[in-house]
């Protein structure tokens, strides 16, 4: 057991300093995302516009152990990418009791693009995958035992997921509908089935309580993305999606993984995660997706994939390592400049020394800007998570700032920062002209000095 425990932790820690060189080799800095929780953690709440408050709550603590930079934003998501990997480990060979399965489950994790790249990203996506993780386990383990107290892992899981992102529901759903339809219905019988449904409850209780206090703003925002004016209408993303989580699903396209899928205890994971892929795949036609919003579906595949397989050899592994090479290559700017002028990654980097050679040391009371995204970054990299006021329109995207109680006085000293083509929205500042940068064709930005007529 020992020399098990020192090899996934050297497989782990691996991982690990590999995705720290990804970031530093490749001179990404922070997503726009990044900066607006970051936003959110120095300005504590029961709940926010469109996420829960785990990942405010989990940059918080991050930033009070390591202070303002690197580590302090990003500290617990590695955390989670790593957890995230031992769960589903575990769950793999839970699955086919051979620790060799342990050992791909692990590795198909840490090393599946998708998480490798997200894994090192201060937003809820990891923590998501985590939680979801989390639920597998206590379901599988709930498979094999028949002991109803597995319940309460998963809704622990549900409970801290649901304060992560919304879409954690989709799983004890799909394994309730799953119930309803087979054998397992005689579980709705159960007062330890109740009791772990009112654990979740309470757990996600913030969210409920703040939502109640501003009109279910968060539910409506998630509608938004069910059913849309304008829909995406991209069903070939959730491929493209299982390609990047777990790539090598393509080793296990035969007859002898059907067979397999078949198993007592096989068929009760795969089939809730089949009533999720449609769920997903009404939503890419009827609504919006995304490439991350259907990862934890398919994470649900890993560990099963991992039991399947049940041998370490290195062909298994050879699709995530070509992925993860891949995406070292085409996140380095030495690379790309060769075929674009456009860097690819520029939501990831280039933006701090643009923002501050923009302020400088220019004084201000509020920082003002007519773009959220760019407002949020400043505020990262200004480190001034209080003087902010979003410019917006009747138009715009409701956002954080928005629900904000902040306003603009006239005595104070504004700094409006914004994208060199858009004009300032408020009429009632007169503003003049400040500093502009014009390094790269996308950050092209311009400050302004105001005052409030």
């Amino acid at each position: 057991m020992k020399s098990e425990i020192r090899n996934l932790l050297f497989i782990i820690f691996s991982a690990l300093i590999l995705r720290v060189l990804f970031d530093f080799i490749n001179g990404i800095e922070i997503h726009y995302e990044e900066a607006q929780y970051w936003v959110w953690s120095q300005n504590s709440s029961l709940s926010y516009l469109t996420k829960g408050p785990f990942i405010a709550k989990a940059i918080a603590i991050s930033e009070w152990i390591f202070g303002h930079g690197y580590l302090g934003l990003k500290f617990l998501s590695f955390d989670a990418y790593a957890a995230t990997a031992i769960v589903l480990g575990v769950c793999s060979y839970l699955i086919s009791q051979e620790k060799t399965a342990l050992y791909l489950g692990v590795l198909f994790t840490l090393f599946s693009p998708a998480i490798f790249a997200l894994g090192g990203v201060a937003t809820t996506d990891i923590f998501l995958f985590l939680f979801w993780s989390l639920c597998l386990l206590g379901y599988i383990k709930f498979l094999k035992t028949k002991d109803e107290r597995w319940f309460y892992l998963i809704a622990v899981g549900v409970g801290f997921g649901v304060l992560t992102k919304l879409s954690i529901i989709l799983f004890p759903l799909s394994v309730l509908i799953y119930f309803a339809v087979s054998e397992y219905r005689t579980y709705f019988r159960s007062i330890t089935l109740y009791k772990a449904m009112l654990v979740a409850l309470t757990l996600g209780l913030p969210i409920l309580i703040w939502n109640y206090q501003n009109d279910w703003v968060s539910v409506q925002h998630e509608f938004g993305h069910l059913v849309s004016d304008n829909p995406t209408t991209n069903p070939e993303v959730l491929f493209f999606t299982l390609l990047i989580t777990i790539p090598s699903v393509l080793f296990v396209l035969n007859k002898k993984f059907y067979q397999f899928t078949q198993g007592k205890l096989v068929q009760p994971i795969l089939i809730p995660t089949l009533f999720v892929l449609l769920f997903f795949l009404f939503k890419s036609i009827a609504g919006k997706i995304q490439l991350n919003w259907a990862i934890p579906l398919f994470i649900s595949l890993i560990p099963v994939v991992s039991a399947f397989l049940s041998r370490l050899r290195f062909k298994y592994l050879i699709l995530n390592f070509t992925g993860i090479i891949l995406l070292f290559i085409f996140s380095n700017i030495n690379f790309t400049k060769n075929f674009t002028p456009n860097d690819p990654m520029h939501a990831l980097r280039g933006w701090e020394s643009e923002i501050i050679e923009l302020f400088g040391d220019a004084p201000y009371d509020i920082i003002v800007s007519n773009d959220y995204k760019l407002l949020s970054l400043s505020a990262y990299y200004l480190n001034d998570s209080q003087n902010l006021f979003l410019d917006s329109s009747k138009n715009s995207r409701l956002t954080y700032y928005d629900l904000w109680d902040k306003t603009v006085e006239k005595n104070d000293a504004i700094l409006y920062v914004s994208y060199s083509n858009k004009s300032i929205l408020d009429k009632s500042l007169d503003c003049s002209y400040l500093n502009n940068v014009n390094n790269h064709s996308r950050k092209q930005l311009t400050l302004y000095t105001c005052k409030k007529l």
